[in-house]
């Protein structure tokens, strides 16, 4: 039996340090380890942008007004919110696709914790929305929005 040649980029990954002692929520352990999953991400666009006259590099990667003024920010926020099963995430994506925000469906392919039972099964575990204003958002997850959705 041959072995699987290894892919380009099975040996790469990415490790997120959280501190415990701070006694932050989870909701806010959670974002504090978003803010360190894309840190690279956004310090290269920024990067990226200072070469560049004008919007040319914001029209490059296609990125809205909000998305700049966010990666632009220091505060960069992010709010952690709970979907009790995977229909109510899907019926979030959808009511925010409707209202013309931008949804990224995260999926776990089922090789570590999240796949129990399910091996090699994707299965629906988050979703990203935006970022868009604050106010299109929370019209939908907000506590006064068409489904309002608890902070974790």
């Amino acid at each position: 039996m041959e072995s699987a040649t290894p892919k380009p980029g099975d040996n790469v990954k990415q490790v997120l340090v959280i501190r415990r002692d701070v006694g932050m929520r989870r909701g806010k352990e959670i974002a504090q380890g978003s803010h360190a999953a894309c840190a690279f991400l956004v310090e290269r666009i920024l990067q990226a942008a200072q070469g560049f006259s004008g919007t040319t590099i914001w029209d490059i990667l296609r990125i809205t007004p909000d998305q700049r003024e966010w990666l632009e920010s220091t505060l960069t926020t992010k709010v952690v919110l709970q979907a009790q099963n995977e229909d109510e995430l899907l019926e979030v994506k959808r009511l925010c696709e409707i209202a013309g925000l931008e949804t990224f469906l995260i999926q776990d392919l089922g090789l570590t914790a999240a796949g129990q039972g399910r091996k090699g099964m994707a299965t629906n575990t988050a979703l990203g929305i935006g970022p868009n204003q604050a106010d299109a958002i929370d019209a939908i997850t907000g506590p006064e929005g068409t489904h309002p959705l608890r902070l974790y």
